[in-house]
């Protein structure tokens, strides 16, 4: 029983650190992917703004 209980306690807590570390990743890529799209939609609407007037 003892084993049972001790094995599934290691299984979560490494089940629940990989899943924290693959957030974390994840967090890391959309940010790199987002970067140059905010650049792009404040460039875009800087030239709509300069155009407008």
């Amino acid at each position: 029983m003892n084993f049972w209980i001790d094995f599934f306690q290691r299984v979560f807590k490494g089940g629940f650190l990989g899943f924290h570390r693959l957030f974390k990743n994840l967090q890391r890529i959309f940010k790199d992917l987002s970067k140059p799209f905010l650049i792009f939609t404040l460039k875009f609407r800087f030239s709509l703004f300069l155009a407008l007037f």
